[in-house]
């Protein structure tokens, strides 16, 4: 270091690599040391045990500690979108959506025992059968309500079958409504 290389301008804020920075932080965490620190960023009332299931799948799409909330918050409400055009992929139509989640619920109301290698295998079995290969965006939207976050057969795993049909149920009427 010299004096001369010293410029006169001020320093450039770089917020991307801020983020980024943030993010290789966050991810050398150990799990139990990350879920400390995204306590004061979730309400209180959630359930830690689920939290706490959650981390390993949201470490690596994390670039804040604020962001935890955003990707875990479909597990601890049942408040989703009431447009039905928010549960059809993208150059799909409304009505073949209603009918492959309806398979989709089908299918998942038999899977024993309901774990995400479990879960994967019945999906990609079914989006093969269909012809879907976005079949995980419309079980996302339908399941989270939102086409962001982490693994979506963790996602259906960790909500528990009980509420993913119940979901399901609700997206397929919607989208029945959107005729």
């Amino acid at each position: 270091w010299r004096i001369d290389q010293v410029q006169k301008a001020g320093g450039k804020w770089d917020y991307t690599r801020l983020k980024w920075f943030s993010g290789v932080w966050i991810r050398r965490l150990s799990d139990e040391e990350l879920l400390e620190r995204i306590l004061p960023f979730i309400p209180a009332e959630w359930d830690r045990g689920l939290v706490r299931e959650t981390i390993p799948h949201i470490k690596e799409r994390m670039e804040t500690l604020t962001q935890a909330k955003d990707l875990i918050a479909f597990l601890f409400t049942d408040d989703l979108p009431t447009d039905p055009a928010r549960y059809v992929p993208k150059k799909r139509a409304a009505g073949e959506t209603r009918d492959v989640l309806m398979k989709v619920r089908s299918a998942l109301t038999d899977v024993r025992p309901f774990t995400a290698p479990a879960i994967e295998a019945e999906l990609k079995r079914l989006g093969a059968q269909a012809g879907w290969k976005d079949l995980n965006m419309a079980v996302r939207l339908a399941v989270t309500g939102t086409n962001v976050g982490f693994g979506v057969y963790e996602s259906v795993a960790l909500l528990g079958r009980d509420r993913v049909i119940a979901r399901l149920d609700q997206a397929s009427a919607l989208l029945g409504l959107g005729r």
